[in-house]
């Protein structure tokens, strides 16, 4: 291979990396033509080697079909670059707008979540504050009630304690009736004895004497 071969082959893979998707023939072609015109080949042109009018007009000739093949190319790459860079946005464009969609659609699932949380929470506030409110009345009844049947047991224990009081005092009232009678009885007892005795004795002493 020779040296116009090697440099052109390296053009064209320098042209292929950095513009991707250009055509392979069109870029080995402008690299050619690069080549060419800086006239890297195996016979290559040197200013002694030019030495007659005819070929320096031929080769001015050649220069400028070279030129303008170059400016042509030039301006397909330029074209298919803009085209490229138009593609790339139009799919940037694309792909923003499928964002904003998806995007929009989570905003609307969000705010359909947060309405049926907030409409979930408020019913669960009220459910909530009903068997509040429900707890609360059986509470006061049952204080109520409490304090009703408190009032009953006092009121009970007042007249349980007031009868056994009445009854406390009769049986003491009773049994220190029958207690006096007793020592009354005894005390007549007593003195029935005393008297016998007294009696007898006496009785005693008289037939003693007599």
């Amino acid at each position: 291979m020779g040296i116009m071969e090697e440099r052109t082959t390296e053009v064209a893979q320098a042209f292929q990396h950095v513009v991707r998707g250009c055509d392979p023939e069109a870029t080995l072609q402008f690299a050619t033509v690069l080549v060419r015109v800086f006239a890297i080949r195996e016979d290559s042109v040197t200013l002694d080697q030019v030495a007659t009018k005819e070929q320096l007009a031929e080769t001015n000739n050649r220069f400028d079909s070279l030129e303008e093949t170059v400016n042509k190319r030039f301006e397909e790459l330029v074209k298919f670059t803009g085209q490229r860079i138009e593609d790339v946005i139009e799919f940037a464009n694309r792909r923003f707008d499928d964002v904003n969609l998806r995007f929009d659609d989570v905003n609307k699932r969000f705010e359909e979540q947060t309405a049926s949380f907030n409409r979930r929470f408020e019913e669960q506030t009220a459910s909530f504050n009903r068997r509040f409110e429900d707890f609360n009345r059986r509470f006061e009844d049952f204080n109520r009630r409490f304090e009703e049947q408190t009032a009953n047991f006092n009121q009970r224990f007042e007249e349980q304690a007031a009868n056994t009081n009445r009854r406390f005092e009769e049986q003491l009232t009773n049994t220190n009736q029958r207690f006096s009678d007793m020592h009354r009885r005894l005390t007549q007892m007593m003195w029935m004895v005393g008297l016998l005795v007294g009696s007898i004795n006496v009785f005693i002493i008289l037939s003693t004497f007599l």
